[in-house]
């Protein structure tokens, strides 16, 4: 399950991000799903969204408090948004459309 991680070449920052993954992953899905009602998507928001703090995680004191829970809460909710706008301006068109032409 933590696979995505193997991305990060510094240990130091691997190990923090397994720990605010385990700690926050049912709020971090629960917040992704909320935006997007599809739970594959919210998989791999939150996904995304532990390697969009990879950069940051150094800046987080305590993994336990209320700022750092909010914040990653943010990243998550804030990909999930722009996910849900990527895949709305995907433009289908149906297949019997598509004979016609």
């Amino acid at each position: 399950m933590l696979q995505f991680l193997m991305v990060i070449p510094n240990p130091e920052v691997r190990s923090k991000l397994e720990m605010v993954y385990l700690k926050y992953r049912k709020v971090m899905y629960y917040m992704a799903l909320k935006v997007l009602k599809n739970p594959e998507d919210a998989q791999d928001v939150v996904q995304a969204s532990v390697i969009k703090l990879a950069p940051y995680i150094e800046k987080m004191e305590d993994i336990d408090c209320n700022k750092t829970k909010a914040y990653i809460v943010t990243v998550v909710r804030n990909t999930s948004i722009d996910l849900y706008r990527k895949k709305q301006r995907r433009v289908s068109v149906p297949f019997d459309d598509m004979e016609d032409q």
